[in-house]
């Protein structure tokens, strides 16, 4: 009876602890997904093409978080969806790099994640921080260089020579004490591809009311899709199941802008896709899109980072040190065969200076005008990469 009662126990402890791991993965997940959404919004223009990785930004801010104290912490704690304990968001970075580190080992399908940190020799960091960020984020350390060119290689390199001239040289400059970056690589094969003597020019409404004439792929299969009155989705997964692009396309009667304003990671989640068969109409797109997020994350509720109120001392002691700029590029190209996907985020610190499914009797999904492209990791959902295509010609 001992036994059994230990047993019991043992497996009770278990139970609780494999619970509380899966809710704070949820949590984390949410969390990152909201935050995508919430930054989408800001980066949106019916003018341009879209394209970020809410996962490159948000690591990168996390190695900051690392050693924001007081308001700081608050502020980017909420904006970026981070757990009050720090250690926990840590964590939970460094079990989803392992998932993907796993994708990456036993499939078809090749993504991979690296951080790096370059900082200014003899400037007394804390060794604690520097510890920290080794431990759960595997960031690498390198001098602070003179020039913009060490760190572009390194970006360049781990993104396979997708991402060029992530930073200048005029954002490195005699206050400059930290630069923080992550590079993010994705390349994978659709599980069913598109033949490319189905491909054909077709038309694409553009925002402006402009017609473009562009390289319209074609397949029709079963897929898992969803209808409602505001729009179409689908889902079109990569070669091993790992990832998934879900493209959402709104209907005639509404838009990028309307459907941005009502998708949230709860939304996203719980649409009820049939497995039903398509006529898939997506257009062949390639682009690089770049972005300043100093404002727009500021703008978003955390302003004291970029401020001479910001408090980084878990980084530096009592040394004044702010968040100088936000740099993010990101590259994506969709085409028969499957998608290529790139991004980089640097962040710069320095001193203080100086849906109801209704069933048409033809489904058939044509992406002829702005839709969303969205890469995620399918057991979680984690959003890698995001954007909208409001122009599949633009570059």
């Amino acid at each position: 009876m001992k036994f059994k009662h230990l047993l019991y126990t043992l497996l009770l402890c278990f139970l609780m602890a494999f619970n509380a791991l899966a809710q704070s993965e949820k949590g984390f997940i949410n969390g990152h997904n909201a935050f995508a959404f919430n930054l989408f919004r800001k980066l949106y223009s019916p003018k341009e093409n879209v394209f970020f990785s809410p996962y490159s930004i948000r690591t990168a801010l996390a190695m900051t978080y690392a050693g924001a104290k007081n308001q700081t912490k608050k502020q980017m704690m909420d904006v970026l969806y981070f757990d009050t304990n720090q250690l926990k968001t840590h964590q939970t970075f460094l079990d989803f790099s392992k998932k993907i580190k796993a994708i990456n080992a036993d499939s078809v399908t090749k993504i991979s994640i690296a951080n790096a940190l370059w900082k200014k020799e003899n400037y007394p960091f804390k060794k604690d921080y520097l510890q920290l960020i080794n431990k759960y984020y595997g960031a690498s350390l390198f001098p602070l260089p003179t020039n913009a060119k060490p760190i572009n290689n390194w970006v360049s390199k781990k993104t396979n020579g997708k991402i060029n001239q992530l930073i200048s040289d005029k954002d490195i400059n005699a206050f400059t004490r930290l630069i923080l970056t992550n590079a993010i690589y994705f390349k994978g094969e659709w599980q069913n591809s598109f033949r490319k003597e189905d491909t054909k020019k077709e038309v694409f409404k553009t925002p402006m009311g402009e017609g473009v004439n562009v390289d319209m792929m074609y397949r029709r299969g079963d897929v898992n899709y969803y209808e409602d009155e505001e729009k179409q989705a689908i889902k079109l997964p990569y070669k091993d199941g790992s990832m998934v692009m879900t493209l959402i396309l709104p209907a005639e009667n509404s838009s990028i802008e309307k459907l941005s304003n009502k998708l949230n990671d709860s939304v996203l989640a719980n649409l009820n896709y049939l497995e039903k068969q398509v006529e898939i109409y997506v257009p062949k797109f390639k682009f690089t899109a770049k972005y300043q997020l100093g404002d727009v994350l500021s703008s978003m509720g955390m302003p004291d980072a970029f401020d001479n109120k910001a408090d980084f001392t878990g980084m530096a002691g009592g040394s004044s040190l702010i968040i100088d700029k936000v740099i993010h590029k990101a590259f994506v190209e969709v085409n028969e065969k499957g998608t290529e996907a790139a991004a980089a985020t640097a962040i710069m610190m320095r001193m203080t200076s100086c849906l109801g499914c209704r069933e048409p009797k033809k489904l058939v999904f044509k992406a002829d005008h702005p839709f969303l492209a969205i890469i995620t990791e399918s057991k979680t959902g984690n959003i890698l990469f995001m954007g909208a295509v409001m122009n599949p010609n633009k570059e």
